[in-house]
This record gives structure tokens, sequence and C-alpha cells, in this order.
């Protein structure tokens, strides 16, 4: 029984209080921004973080996929719908008929798997961009630095195979308000 006792003791302190130490002060010095939550901060204040999507409503902002939660992270999940459930074509056929410029991208009509997916495709951002340019009113050549900034965002491939080319929509939004387009 001492010997069980002694064990469970060691373990305590090894696994809930010695390992747990190590990982925070290693993921403090090697990883700060991601141990923090890959917060985006400027001018001081915290924008949002890279990880976890945001609802922009304005025609000026670039546009995350739908989420079931409105964003929220506590309750987070999909909607769990069948590809053959009715309850997701009606949501779908909405979108489609609210934003027909979605039709060319059918990420943008479905949440993604957990809902808060930051990252869109290049092609739908493309599919927005005119939308963005037009409540911006954006001069030729804005709409050039625009389209620039757009190409330097782009996330590539995890080592060119897993994945596919994408783009952080608060980035690029924060980014666009920084330069004022």
């Amino acid at each position: 029984m001492l010997t069980s006792l002694r064990f469970l003791f060691i373990s305590t302190i090894i696994l809930g209080v010695l390992y747990p130490v190590a990982m925070t002060v290693i993921g403090n010095i090697f990883f700060p921004d991601k141990i923090s939550g890959s917060l985006i901060v400027l001018d001081g204040k915290v924008r949002g973080s890279s990880l976890i999507a945001q609802s922009f409503k304005d025609p000026k902002y670039f546009w995350p996929r739908p989420s079931k939660d409105n964003y929220n992270t506590l309750p987070a999940s999909a909607s769990n719908y069948a590809p053959t459930s009715k309850a997701l074509l009606e949501q779908v056929q909405a979108l489609a008929h609210e934003h027909p410029e979605f039709l060319a991208t059918p990420e943008m009509l479905t949440s993604s798997g957990s809902g808060l997916d930051p990252h869109v495709s290049v092609g739908a951002i493309m599919a927005q961009l005119p939308r963005v340019i037009l409540a911006r009113n954006l001069n030729e050549l804005k709409q050039q630095q625009l389209k620039q900034r757009i190409q330097t965002l782009i996330e590539h491939p995890w080592h060119k195979i897993f994945g596919q080319e994408r783009i952080n929509v608060l980035q690029l939004n924060l980014a666009m308000d920084r330069a004022e387009m």
C-alpha cells in the first residue's frame, strides 16, 4: 500500500506539475505566438485569433464560410447535416439565392467541420472581390494593391502536398483596413 501511494505521489508531481510547467516554458520560448492562442494584436489591441473565424457582414469586407453557431467558440460544432438532408439543401439554396456569386465556390454555401474555419480558398476570395471593390469604391491603383495584397497572403499547402491554397479572412480584412483601402 505504501509503495502504491509513493508511486501515486511521484506520478502526480511529475505528470501533474513538472510536465505541464516544462511544456509551458518550452512553448513560451519556442512558440510564443502559438501558446497565446495565435492572437492578432494591432495597435496594442487584440483583433482576433488567426485560428478562429469572425463574422463579417459588411459588404466592404471579405466573408468567411458560414457558421452554425455564429462563430461562437463555446458550442463550436458542425451542423451534422447529412449530404441528403433537406435542411442542408434549404440552407444552401437560401445562401445561393442571396449570394449568387458563391455558386462558383460551393465552400461558401456550407460551414466547415468546426464552423470556425478562418480560411477560405483563393477562389472564394476572388468571387467576393467585385463586391469588396464596389463597396470600398476602389480606384484602379487601389484595386491593384488589393490584388497584390491577396497574393501575398496566400498560404500554400503544407509541404506543397497537404491541403490547398487558402487565405485567412481576418488577416486579409485587417490588412485592407491598415492600408486604408
